[in-house]
Order: structure tokens, then C-alpha cells, then sequence
């Protein structure tokens, strides 16, 4: 388990970027906004400079306040990174700041594996921390991971390392990465998870990362576990959440909509979601707080091959 106070210094495994305050961006009238998006890396859905431009686009319209992201990739040699050696959330956030837009906005990065910039390389995929011997070739390897950008001020922000059996179906490693927000006196709890695409897998996830936040958050804090799930509705994943009094946001407000995220060019299953606990449930409301983003095309181009969501919170007065 890893839990960091903004004053302290931040390790190779969560880096913490912050903009310069110049104008600052009117609170969103409506309450808070909660976004989740899978950037599908730089080659999952290929485009990525133009796929930049329609992802800002959508966290824009969304007045976000706060964006949970997956599919984080620093690629040394990926032309956006070249020159500025920005991951792909650094250069997210660069883009919407360009447009005066979350130019208070803090970045707090968890990679959780490192790769090879030749992916067939025998030395496969690992987890962090970076080994010493090749710490100082890191420039020379992929990351890839979880990010949150947020307007609310930061005031704690952690990350833990999920089980991975090596039997379970997925070779990939997980994390499960939070952060705590002070918006307007209120403080929030958003939790950022990618599990697992394996069912075995993603059932120890959700239960690691269930365990994890009860350690760290109290219950009475408004929480919400935002991210790529890998499962359908109907997995035993969900049960287990539900044993621990979160509720599926998008099933409450909207539930005869499927709101499928998945795949963006021909949607058939909803993967995507936002979980919220029971001091969070106050805040759900109606139909119109919560919405799927990205979910329709530019020039044949989708931002993604995933749709995001939107979850406005409701007023609490």
C-alpha cells in the first residue's frame, strides 16, 4: 500500500504534475463533474494527435472537474513525445490548459508496468517499482498506467499494486489508484481502476481495491471508483461491490438504458462505469447527470475505442 500527503516527496511510482494558476476556470454551477475515459493507448485505436484533439474536445463539453484516465502510455519514441517527453495525460492536460481550461488543474500519475520499446523483446512486461540496474535506461522503455487530472485541490493521493496470478488469463499488471479532493469545503474520494480482462482476475481486483479503500478512506467521505472494469453488468464482480454498499451510477439514474462503452465503432457491452458509496448516493439525482462522451465520430474517428462517461453531481444544499 502506498499513501502520499502532497507535501511529500512524491517516488518513481506516482508522479504529481501541477500548471501554473493564471485564470481561473468558473466552478461548474451544476456541482461537481466526474469523468472517466479509456485512451486506448497510442496504438489500440491508433491517431493519437488527432484522437488528442476530439478527447479535449469531450472532457471540454463535459465541463469536468475531474477526469479518471486509462490506458496511460509514455512511448519515448511516439512523435508527441519526442520532444516534450510528455505522457499521454501530460499532453491531455497541456491541450485543454491551451484552451484555458483546467489551468489549476493537477496531475497525479501511477504507472504500474514498463516494457520494452520492442514489445516481442524476451524481457516481456513487468511491474514497477523499476529494478536499479535499469532505472538508468528508463528513457529507453514504455510505462503505462493511470492518471487524474483534477480542478479540486489534492489533498492526498495514493496507489496499490493488485494480484496478477500468472495462471489467471491476463499478462498484464493492474493497480488501483486514488485521490482525495477538497471542492467548496466538500471533500471527495475518486478511486481509478483498469482490472483485469480475465473474470478470475478482475473478481481478486475488485476485491483487492474494495480492501484497499476501506483501508485508507473513512465510509463517511463521498467515494466514487471510476474506470475500465473489463465486465459486463451481470459479472460476479458486482456483487461483490455491492456486498460492500456502492451502487452502480449509471443502473440508478438510467436503468433501461444499456449505455454501452464498448467497442466506440460498433457498442455492444458496457464496461465502463462509475460506483459510488453510500455517503456518495445523495448526489445521484436524475437521467440528465450522467451521459456517455465520445460516443459519436469526427471525420469517420472516434476519440477512443471506448466511450467515457459524465456523472454530475447533484447540489447538495
Amino acid at each position: 500500500m502506498r499513501v502520499f500527503k502532497l507535501i511529500a516527496l512524491f517516488t518513481s511510482l506516482s508522479f504529481l504534475s501541477a500548471l501554473p494558476i493564471t485564470n481561473a476556470v468558473a466552478a461548474n454551477k451544476a456541482g461537481l463533474t466526474i469523468v472517466t475515459y479509456n485512451l486506448a493507448n497510442y496504438n489500440d485505436h491508433n491517431s493519437w494527435e488527432e484522437r488528442l484533439e476530439l478527447i479535449a474536445n469531450e472532457i471540454e463539453a463535459a465541463h469536468a472537474d475531474v477526469v479518471a484516465l486509462q490506458e496511460v502510455l509514455l512511448d519515448p519514441k511516439q512523435s508527441s513525445s519526442k520532444l516534450t517527453y510528455q505522457n499521454m495525460a501530460e499532453q491531455l492536460l497541456y491541450k485543454l490548459n491551451q484552451r484555458g481550461d483546467f489551468l489549476e488543474a493537477t496531475l497525479v500519475t501511477q504507472p504500474v508496468m514498463y516494457y520494452p520499446t520492442n514489445l516481442d523483446d524476451h524481457l516481456g512486461t513487468h511491474q514497477y517499482p523499476l529494478p536499479a540496474s535499469l532505472s538508468a535506461h528508463h528513457q529507453s522503455y514504455y510505462w503505462e498506467g493511470l492518471s487524474i487530472i483534477a480542478k479540486p485541490m489534492i489533498l492526498e493521493t495514493g496507489g496499490y499494486f493488485l494480484s496478477m496470478p500468472a495462471d489467471c488469463g491476463d499478462t498484464n499488471k493492474r493497480v488501483t489508484q486514488y485521490a482525495k479532493l477538497l471542492k467548496s469545503g466538500q471533500i471527495y474520494n475518486i478511486a481509478n481502476v483498469h482490472f483485469a480482462y480475465a473474470t478470475p482476475c478482475a473478481v481478486l481486483n475488485a476485491s483487492e481495491t474494495i480492501d484497499y479503500l476501506e483501508r485508507v478512506l473513512p465510509k463517511n467521505e463521498p467515494t466514487f471508483i471510476a474506470g475500465d472494469f473489463n465486465e459486463k453488468p451481470d459479472s460476479p464482480i458486482f456483487d461483490l461491490i455491492r456486498d460492500h454498499d456502492y451502487t452502480d451510477a449509471w443502473q440508478t439514474l438510467r436503468p433501461n438504458d444499456p449505455g454501452y462503452t464498448s467497442n466506440s465503432e460498433h457498442p455492444y457491452k458496457r464496461i465502463d462505469y462509475i460506483w459510488v458509496n453510500s455517503a456518495a448516493r445523495a448526489y445521484l439525482g436524475n437521467a440528465e447527470q450522467i451521459r456517455l462522451i465520445g460516443n459519436h465520430a469526427t471525420d469517420g474517428l472516434y476519440p477512443s475505442d471506448h466511450y467515457g462517461i459524465a456523472l454530475t453531481l447533484a447540489e447538495q444544499h
